[in-house]
């Protein structure tokens, strides 16, 4: 999933990519235990769970993941590109995220 087209589109779109390191020893039954909860009894690594905005079911993808369908399911999912504002004399911008 880490191409320029998805990593681009979950700019565009305040999408935000999170990696579960099961090497970190003191996050690592978390994450086993978040595995399960999603499925994979096995917690078997990589495995990738889409989110929509606002919450709800994640999608579990398997198989080959690419690109172009990971950005096919946030479209599915509904989700909106952000809005950035320029904010007045700061020189940063603001982001408005839109569920």
């Amino acid at each position: 999933m880490n191409v320029k087209p998805t990593n681009e589109f979950f700019e565009e779109h305040g999408i935000v990519a999170i990696r579960a390191d099961k090497g970190v020893v003191r996050t690592s039954e978390q994450i086993d235990n978040l595995l399960i909860q999603l499925g994979n009894k096995t917690k078997a690594i990589p495995f990738y769970a889409l989110y929509p905005p606002g919450g709800g079911e994640p999608q579990i993808l398997d198989g080959l993941i690419t690109s172009d369908k990971v950005i096919s399911i946030f479209k599915e999912f509904g989700v909106k590109p952000v809005e950035k504002e320029s904010v007045e004399g700061a020189g940063k911008e603001k982001v408005a995220i839109n569920d």
